[in-house]
């Protein structure tokens, strides 16, 4: 696990990890606040890669400003097909009306909608699976996981 693993530097080593890790069995959880940081130390390319690489991403509380990490979540959900049926009414008198049937592509959730994602709410993309929206679980406020975290070396 690196939290916040931008402020270390960049790393090639990261980048092979990131690329190879899933398809041997490695687990790795990389943690940062946006996907801007990654940008300022391994460029759009190996940001590209090291989040195309990662078979789960949640994302959650994103601030307001952070619209490129909520536009690259919007892209990375994908599209839906949305069918919008239209009546017209009839020419003459007695015949039935027109019913008219098109599609189009719709972004599942737009950079806005993810913006505006609720407090404690998170969005989940596993792998080919669809994406969900959750709850997040906080480990400290959470019953769950009541006695079973050793306490915060920080305050010892």
């Amino acid at each position: 696990m690196l939290d916040e693993f931008v402020w270390l530097g960049r790393m090639e080593k990261l980048v092979n990890i990131a690329n190879v890790a899933a398809g041997c069995g490695i687990e790795a959880l990389f943690i940062t606040q946006d996907k801007g940081q990654i940008e300022s130390v391994y460029g759009r390319g190996d940001t590209a890669s090291i989040l195309g690489s990662c078979v789960t991403t949640r994302i959650f509380g994103l601030g307001r400003a952070e619209y490129e990490t909520a536009s690259w979540a919007a892209n990375a959900l994908g599209d839906q097909t949305v069918l919008t049926r239209s009546r017209q009414r009839a020419v003459k008198l007695g015949q039935n009306p027109r019913i008219t049937t098109s599609e189009s592509r719709q972004k599942l959730m737009t950079a806005d909608q993810i913006l505006e994602l609720k407090a404690g709410k998170m969005l989940l993309l596993m792998g080919s699976k669809r994406p969900l929206i959750v709850d997040a679980v906080v480990s400290h406020d959470s019953t769950i996981y009541e006695g079973k975290m050793n306490s915060n070396p920080m305050l010892n």
